[in-house]
């Protein structure tokens, strides 16, 4: 605990020089209840929830974790009187879909000049902060390299039937982006989903369960209840290296849907001033680089020197050829026939 209080110092008197002496005074001014909905999980969004509070005293941060759709899903029902601040993870495609409901507030932080254009939205609605690539996941206690599918296609070899483990598509933003990729392959040659739709036929063959959290997956895996998962690449790198799970994971090099993970404000939010004071603060140089070294996030800001980066983040990543206004159009089709048509079907 007492290192704990002396890393949170340490950052914050960090951001204290890099922000100036005019911060205490907007603090000050900044007071209040701030609600976020996160797809992060609860420990990094409860850290910089205390880095935050220590920054400017009188706000209270509430941080609600929940699945990147499921986020959407609240804040859409809640339009006419909005519960929470801020939507914080998720995939560009949502955040396209949020955008055109009419929910997101835009907003020009200071760090825009170090987004790249593909991963913001022109208008500022919403801003990626972090490179989220899908991959193959399995144990590497129980299994060798060699053993394990290198490409999507593999995946469908008949010897994996009832060996893969998958976080139920429609809950998750990651892999409600993975599921319409593999759609979109086809899609983008074809004009038509059916090719892609047979492919999750044969996938769904071999998933031996769909679960309802990402930790599920971890202990199928660990159990050896199943050989197989795909789930996001730096979660695996967080519970292999911080956690100590014996997890590995491939990125197919024929390449794969790369998430650029956003945050955005909520329209008519109760706080806005804090809600933008929080995107601030989490979009720093010094909160992306805590975030990379003790959260397993890639950092999508331009200006994070390569030899700072922990180690593991020298991967080959091979984005997927996505359109992601079309992606986010069809996407909600194509997984609707997914959960009606297919899923469980050869059970």
């Amino acid at each position: 605990m007492l290192a704990k209080r002396m890393q949170l110092w340490v950052f914050v008197l960090c951001l204290v020089g890099v922000l100036g002496v005019s911060m205490q005074a907007m603090a000050a001014e900044i007071k209040g209840d701030l609600v976020i909905y996160t797809a992060h999980g609860e420990e990094m969004p409860g850290d910089m929830k205390a880095y935050f509070e220590e920054l400017y005293p009188e706000v209270t941060v509430h941080v609600l974790p929940m699945g990147a759709q499921n986020a959407l899903d609240r804040a859409l029902a809640e339009q006419k009187n909005p519960q929470a601040d801020i939507i914080w993870g998720g995939p560009q495609d949502m955040f396209i879909t949020a955008k055109e409901k009419g929910i997101l507030q835009p907003y020009k932080p200071s760090f825009d000049k170090y987004v790249p254009t593909e991963y913001k939205d022109p208008e500022s609605y919403y801003y990626g902060q972090f490179l989220t690539p899908l991959s193959i996941v399995y144990n590497d206690s129980l299994m060798d390299e060699k053993d394990v599918p290198k490409e999507w296609d593999e995946l469908l070899d008949p010897k994996w039937k009832d060996q893969i483990t998958i976080r139920y598509p429609l809950a998750s933003g990651a892999m409600r982006t993975l599921y319409s990729a593999w759609i979109w392959r086809f899609y983008a040659e074809d004009g038509t989903p059916d090719r892609g739709y047979e492919w999750l036929r044969k996938l769904d063959a071999n998933t031996k369960d769909y679960t309802s959290h990402s930790s599920v997956i971890y202990n199928n895996l660990v159990r050896d209840i199943a050989k197989l998962s795909v789930w996001v690449y730096p979660s695996i790198m967080d519970q292999r290296y911080r956690n100590g799970y014996p997890l590995n994971a491939i990125i197919p090099k024929s390449g794969t849907p790369v998430i650029a993970d956003n945050i955005a404000i909520i329209k008519n939010c109760k706080n806005l001033e804090a809600a933008k004071a929080f995107v601030e603060f989490v979009g720093t140089k010094q909160s992306s680089m805590l975030m990379a070294h003790q959260y397993y996030r890639i950092p999508i800001r331009t200006d994070m020197p390569k030899a700072t980066m922990p180690r593991w983040m020298d991967i080959e990543i091979n984005p997927m050829d996505i359109d992601w206004a079309t992606f986010a159009e069809l996407s909600p089709e194509w997984l609707e026939y997914w959960d009606n048509n297919i899923k469980a079907r050869n059970k």
